[in-house]
């Protein structure tokens, strides 16, 4: 919200000395004419002692994580008086604080962000490094802890990225990008991730209405991609400012209903639907020419990045970014590339049955891992999200009834002997940083070996 939310008000101020019309009207909720309460001075006093004293001593013991969320409680403390102003007599009363705080917390915001960038260069390469290792078990011990806030997780399990309703009730969108606490819940900072140019045709072409979607960090957890109005979008850089990575569609049939990060995070590919068929494009994540790929309803990249297969009629092709020539690979439904690219995990499905097979690209040879013929009491079970852990440990969600009852259950598969385990009863959402983490939509699990 911080600074997003404050280039807004301003932006409605503007339109309304230009029009002479309340910024409010005709946005479903008015709040011009509506009669000012009294505010004491004991008001602000009382969101000073309560949140703004609190940021400041933590963000002078260089705690930053703790202050964020101290001066983002104060905004949403002020944000929610609007409910009870007019734009004018909020800005009278409230503005100078609201300017006050929003500045301490977009600065806290850049020494917490920047304070993160060693730390997650570091544990990006250990988690490259781990899945390459010859671990082929997640046996020893467990534990877990709960997650109370659901969305893409940072590389260390402690940031969750995920939308939320704005607290403004000045904002176009109802809709921001928040940054919570995962094992709390609590809010560091939030943002509207719309471009500052909200007259431009490509953003307001379904009118003053804002879809955000799906916002998903970059594998090395510096930056985060989302759906907007159904285009592809990219925050680069923590402004605020999105970078658009495809087209804005020309009717409300067409969306990106699906996109995957590179892992060296410089790449997105995505799915395009017109209404009629389903087509694979890329781009670089900085934004440029998209490339089309080929027809298809699912993709992945290979972990050097330097290829995509693609899912098109239950068959699987592989693709050269370099010199766009494509081979097929044999039936699939979906599949995930081994640490080294030696290796690719497929999926098949046919009828009730399904076989999870690993594919050698030297050899051209196929290996059985897995198959529904080895869950017979889990009835109607397909796998899905495999990934692989490391170079010799693959992980699954299997889906379906067992026992009469609606089950997610995670489970892992060795290789090259294809031994399985099940893990843990969930949904298996990631595979986070050393030391070994998995994530379920519930909880972070840790393994020690």
């Amino acid at each position: 919200m911080a600074l997003g939310t404050l280039i807004l008000f301003f932006t409605l101020f503007s339109c309304r000395e230009v029009s002479g019309k309340s910024p409010f009207e005709g946005k479903g909720r008015s709040f011009a004419g509506k009669k000012s309460k009294m505010v004491s001075e004991g008001e602000l006093a009382d969101i000073r002692e309560r949140h703004v004293k609190l940021a400041d001593s933590l963000a002078a013991k260089e705690d930053y994580r703790g202050a964020c969320i101290a001066y983002q409680k104060a905004l949403d403390e002020l944000m929610k008086r609007g409910m009870d102003h007019g734009f004018d007599e909020w800005m009278r009363i409230y503005g100078s604080l609201y300017k006050q705080v929003d500045g301490k917390l977009r600065k806290s915001r850049s020494l917490f962000e920047a304070g993160r960038k060693h730390f997650l260069a570091d544990l990006y390469s250990r988690h490259q490094k781990e899945r390459l290792s010859q671990a082929a078990s997640l046996s020893g011990t467990v534990r877990s802890t709960p997650l109370k806030k659901a969305g893409s997780l940072s590389l260390d399990g402690t940031l969750v990225l995920a939308v939320a309703p704005s607290d403004s009730p000045f904002a176009d969108s109802r809709q921001v990008v928040g940054l919570f606490a995962a094992e709390s819940g609590e809010k560091l900072y939030e943002e509207s991730p719309v471009p500052d140019d909200r007259h431009n045709p490509q953003i307001t072409r379904w009118g003053r209405s804002y879809l955000m979607r799906n916002p998903v960090w970059s594998p090395d957890g510096t930056r985060y991609a989302y759906t907007l109005n159904g285009a592809l979008c990219v925050n680069d850089d923590g402004s605020g400012k999105p970078v658009l990575v495809s087209a804005i569609p020309d009717s409300r049939t067409e969306n990106d209903v699906a996109f995957w990060w590179s892992p060296d995070g410089k790449k997105l590919a995505y799915v395009r639907d017109d209404g009629k068929s389903r087509t694979v494009y890329w781009n670089m994540a900085a934004g440029a020419s998209e490339q089309k790929v080929s027809a298809g309803s699912r993709a992945c990249f290979s972990s050097d990045s330097s290829m995509i297969a693609v899912i098109a009629a239950s068959r699987v092709h592989l693709f050269s970014l370099a010199t766009g020539r494509s081979e097929a690979l044999g039936s699939g439904d979906e599949c995930a590339f081994s640490p080294d690219d030696s290796l690719v995990a497929v999926v098949k499905r046919q009828g009730g049955t399904w076989s999870l097979d690993a594919c050698d690209l030297k050899k051209r040879r196929e290996t059985g891992l897995a198959s529904s013929r080895d869950f017979r009491a889990f009835t109607g079970s397909t796998p899905r999200d495999i990934t692989f852990l490391s170079r010799n440990l693959l992980a699954f969600t299997l889906s379906g009834s067992r026992g009469g009852r609606r089950v997610s259950e995670i489970w892992a598969c060795s290789l090259p002997q294809g031994g399985i385990s099940m893990v843990r009863e969930g949904e298996l959402r990631q595979w986070l940083a050393t030391p070994m983490r998995l994530a379920t939509e519930q909880e972070l699990l840790f393994f020690s070996r």
